[in-house]
């Protein structure tokens, strides 16, 4: 269906009121001929955000397509691996606080990615604990 859009004249970059283009739909969905082709027929435009700041790259990395992430990433096709997002999250960062370390850390030992997913996870606890205690908002479970 997505080529025969694209032979018809669709645009590839078209994108919602939220700034999701086909190819940010394609990337969630994990769909890589649909990305292929919209790269290679449509002229997508991998540099493209959404109104908070996502790119393709990032979206394919939260969701842990490895092999979409990788298209993304070769060389000419322009992605930025430190973009970051309006809450200053990089595509990198989104892999690894969903537990995607082949993508988040695909060239480290294993024993790094462990020590480094760990430490990670105790700074997003530490922060989470400071948020509620200064804040004095608690859990239903924690309530004095």
């Amino acid at each position: 269906m997505v080529e025969v859009l694209l032979a018809k004249g669709a645009d590839a970059n078209h994108v919602t009121v939220d700034g999701w283009s086909a190819l940010c739909y394609a990337c969630q969905g994990g769909k890589l001929p649909v990305v292929q082709m919209l790269l290679d027929k449509g002229q997508a435009q991998v540099g493209m955000r959404t109104v908070k700041g996502a790119t393709p790259l990032s979206i394919a990395a939260k969701n842990g397509f490895f092999s979409i992430c990788t298209l993304l990433l070769e060389e000419g096709r322009g992605a930025q691996v430190n973009t970051k997002n309006c809450l200053g999250a990089s595509p990198i960062w989104r892999a690894a606080e969903n537990g995607h370390l082949e993508v988040s850390l695909p060239s480290c030992p294993s024993s790094l990615i462990v020590f480094l997913f760990r430490w990670l996870s105790y700074c997003i606890n530490m922060v989470g604990f400071w948020m509620m205690w200064t804040t004095k908002v608690y859990p239903c479970s924690m309530q004095p």
